[in-house]
């Protein structure tokens, strides 16, 4: 699931099913697309809605994978903490994530290639101005690295290279 603004009706949406009794995901694994590296303060989580979402359905805690950073601190911990992630989240079935205003998907800015495995990013200076809403407005305090999930894994460039997108 994207931690974004764009599926916030989704997300409400789908709360309404579960409280009238209409959908259950007790059956449900949920993976994050992306976090902050170094983790910031949970206020600052990239993942707040998801928590507010999870908290609101049926979802088992133990189906809620999300990058939990706050203890990965070497650069042989991160590589070991992707690569991880990045055999758990294998063979998703929905992918259900917005586009950013730059193409972006997660912190998957362009030009990152399709076969890219789970790993850190830089943040490009207009990703991480666009983040500084979350920081109070300081680019400062707005981290400049992210942990994000494989292009191979979100498989985004087959929907370009569909023949019904041609």
């Amino acid at each position: 699931l994207t931690t974004g603004s764009s599926p916030a009706e989704l997300y409400k949406a789908l709360v309404r099913k579960y409280n009238a009794g209409d959908v259950s995901f007790k059956n449900v694994e949920i993976y994050s697309i992306d976090e902050y590296y170094p983790a910031p303060a949970d206020n600052y989580s990239r993942n707040r809605r998801l928590y507010d979402l999870v908290s609101k359905l049926d979802i088992a805690p133990e189906n809620v994978f999300v990058p939990k950073l706050t203890e990965v601190k070497s650069s042989e911990a991160v590589a070991d903490f992707c690569a991880a992630y990045d055999a758990k989240a294998r063979n998703l079935d929905l992918l259900i994530m917005g586009v950013g205003e730059k193409g972006q998907i997660g912190f998957n800015e362009n030009g990152a290639t399709e076969f890219s495995r789970t790993r850190t990013v830089l943040l490009p200076y207009a990703s991480r101005k666009r983040q500084a809403k979350s920081f109070g407005g300081h680019l400062d305090v707005t981290p400049s690295t992210a942990i994000s999930l494989a292009s191979v894994q979100v498989q985004w460039w087959s929907l370009f290279r569909s023949p019904s997108c041609s």
